[in-house]
């Protein structure tokens, strides 16, 4: 009713005031209705309510609540209106104020400057955070950052805002206005970093905390020499079988590698992170990388050369960006903040930082360091099980062949689909392509025992129409993001590629893609990257893993506060609620309508039918930054 309310103001009668049951809404004590309240004020422009939006975020509890209504004070109240809350007696109103104007950049940074010492500390961290962002600086930056070491270390530590000063200590105690400030220096010994912003006395911010480890290291660097004749993918391949792993340190090393790259113990995150290298890559793409970087270039970490009206230049990777600050990791490893004012000319160039190694590495010297780079891996390793591979000539977008059929899984490439079979059965279908619903998303998914779990796609006679192309199987989509919609088949997310071909290793089936989010527009605003693992569960059950990464496309993402946000899972007709089924979430809660809006670690959707129990559980990352909110309906 709340919202229905809020609809016909905002559709047919603009300018009428909410039901006074609306208003009311925001002192009930149950977040979900204070949040629905909320958001019926900002979508019927209700701007007589900023007083009680005021009282509510004065003492909010729930995060999700009070972040919907600091945006609704940004949508309902004038700048002047929301600068005169500047001056309210309550922390958390200011800090709602500030987070209003800042996300509208209506201040500018000598309006933001004296709530650094605001007497709230939330305020007072807000405002450095925004003064630093909009400098292009980190509130506190650290480098190198916190990790192993040999021998001895330089730390250097830099304010993120003037003037302000960086206390730390190097025994483990909490920092305070008298402890050391600048930086630690030349660290030779095992040291856990501890360190604050202060202005003045007061502290501003948290409290970073790192421990540098000095290890002792018998690594033997070998001796590179001149490589007359430059080495080739064809002479290193055959050489894998036979390679020396054991060599790959020294030889990441000696390379120089470490300078840009992190693989196991050794190395900086500069460049991509090769410390799981083996699971999302193969042999013979990570040989060709290094022999010519300019061939493959991950999204992200291609050069970028910028030169400013005084004549300086920048050359680099691509870091972050603000309204008025281009962040670049430059070539050395360090990084750097140009003001955007000063930029004359800034070129994104098809090219890696990375140079060539074909003349610097010999064919068994770069077997012995790819043979090393796979075992780096975050699942365990086995043998692999028989499998289709692509041919170094084949296109990452379709990797053709299948898997041989066996007691295990098996898959089978396909023009628009990945088919997955187990058994030499058919238990999924990963569709890639497809022309009315546009994203990729799974299909027909089945048990072991081969009964299907999720819904009929395309719908067959018997099944559930509704929703049929925004609700096919299983699948990753948001309502809102940078006010686009990928839920509604209305912006599309594009298959890209297969970064890594499916392969069985240890029992599970693994294959990573590539997807560009794309606006109505066409415009890119995103790359994801999606790894998938299935397995087997137990005997009665198969788990499907999905690792999303989604990166802006060189602008910041905003993520709405919508509800069609994240994973969707669509149960067979025959397991909901309408025909015989139950949702039930970790907090012992059952009922589509009782668990729908409510937090918690997991939810499942189920039915007992002969005895047995079929159905689907969705359990959210443990890694995720927010718990999850769960959006149960009894169709399913």
């Amino acid at each position: 009713a709340i919202r229905i309310a809020a609809h016909r103001i905002r559709e047919h009668r603009p300018g009428d005031q909410l039901p006074p049951y609306v208003v009311a809404a925001l002192q009930d004590a149950e977040p979900r209705v204070r949040f629905a309240g909320v958001q019926a004020i900002a979508q019927a422009r209700q701007r007589q309510a900023v007083h009680q939006l005021s009282d509510l975020v004065a003492k909010e509890t729930d995060r999700v609540t009070l972040y919907a209504a600091w945006q609704a004070l940004r949508e309902i109240a004038t700048p002047d209106v929301l600068r005169g809350l500047l001056k309210d007696a309550r922390g958390p109103v200011r800090r709602s104020a500030l987070l209003a104007l800042t996300e509208s950049r209506a201040l500018q940074p000598d309006e933001v400057k004296p709530f650094v010492q605001d007497r709230d500390p939330g305020t007072s961290e807000i405002a450095a955070n925004w003064l630093a962002h909009a400098g292009g600086n980190p509130l506190i930056d650290i480098s190198p950052r916190p990790g192993d070491f040999v021998d001895a270390l330089t730390v250097k530590i830099t304010p993120g805002i003037k003037p302000a000063a960086v206390r730390f200590t190097l025994d483990g105690s909490d920092p305070t206005p008298k402890s050391r400030s600048g930086s630690p220096g030349r660290l030779t010994e095992t040291a856990t970093l501890k360190a604050a912003l202060f202005v003045g006395d007061q502290k501003v911010g948290n409290t970073v905390v790192g421990t540098y480890r000095k290890r002792e290291s018998n690594l033997k660097l070998p001796a590179l020499g001149a490589v007359e004749t430059p080495t080739t993918v064809a002479q290193v391949l055959p050489l894998l079988a036979r390679a020396d792993p054991k060599r790959g340190p020294g030889l990441f090393s000696a390379a120089g590698c470490v300078a840009c790259h992190r693989a196991g113990d050794e190395g900086r995150s500069v460049g991509p992170d090769l410390r799981t290298i083996g699971d999302r890559d193969d042999a013979d793409s990570v040989i060709r990388s290094i022999l010519n970087p300019n061939q493959i270039i991950v999204e992200g970490y291609g050069l970028l050369s910028v030169s400013t009206r005084d004549g300086k230049g920048f050359a680099g990777i691509f870091e972050s960006e603000t309204d008025s600050a281009l962040n670049i990791v430059q070539l050395s490893g360090e990084p750097v903040a140009v003001d955007k004012r000063t930029i004359s000319s800034r070129r994104s160039i098809h090219q890696s930082p990375m140079p060539a190694f074909d003349r610097a590495l010999n064919p068994t010297d770069l077997a012995d360091l790819v043979s090393w780079l796979m075992l780096q891996r975050a699942l365990p390793t086995a043998p692999a099980a028989t499998t289709a591979q692509p041919s170094a000539a084949a296109p990452a977008s379709a990797p053709a062949g299948r898997a041989a059929p066996s007691a295990g899984f098996s898959w089978e490439m396909k023009p628009d689909r990945l088919s997955i079979l187990e058994g030499g059965r058919p238990i999924a279908d990963y569709v890639f392509s497809d022309p009315q619903v546009l994203r990729p998303h799974f299909q027909n998914l089945r048990a072991p025992s081969a009964v299907q779990v999720t819904r009929t796609h395309p719908p067959a006679e018997g099944d559930a129409i509704d929703h049929a192309t925004m609700h096919p199987g299983v699948w990753l989509a948001f309502g809102d993001i940078n006010g686009e919609d990928f839920w509604r088949n209305k912006a599309r997310i594009d298959h890209v590629a297969f970064t890594m071909a499916p392969a069985v290793v240890g029992g599970r089936l693994t294959f990573a893609t590539r997807n560009r989010l794309m606006a109505l527009d066409a415009t890119v605003i995103a790359t994801q990257d999606l790894r998938v693992t299935i397995a087997r569960h137990g005997d009665h059950a198969f788990l499907l893993t999905l690792e999303s990464g989604i990166q802006g496309n060189e602008r910041e993402l905003v993520f709405g506060p919508q509800e069609e946000m994240g994973l969707g899972v669509r149960v067979a007709t025959g397991l909901t609620e309408k025909g015989g089924g139950m949702v039930v979430n970790s907090d012992g809660l059952t009922g589509a309508k009782t668990v729908w809006g409510k937090p918690a670690a997991w939810a499942a959707y189920s039915r007992q039918v002969d005895g047995r129990v079929r159905g689907v559980a969705i359990f959210p990352g443990s890694s995720n930054p927010n718990p999850s909110w769960w959006h149960s309906r009894d169709y399913g």
